[in-house]
């Protein structure tokens, strides 16, 4: 293992808050979508099954 410099070391963490950063976002987006789906789906269900 070669060993990295501190500037090489500040890239990596840097490289690493982004993705994590871009995972949080992502991961928000898809939970908002993917409830406001799943509410629809079952306002469907409901009128489907009463009506």
């Amino acid at each position: 293992m070669e060993q990295l410099t501190e500037s090489q070391i500040k890239q990596v963490s840097a490289g690493s808050d982004t993705g994590s950063l871009g995972y949080s976002i992502g991961y928000g987006i898809g939970y908002v979508l993917g409830g406001g789906a799943g509410t629809d789906l079952g306002i469907w269900l409901h009128k489907v099954i009463n009506d």
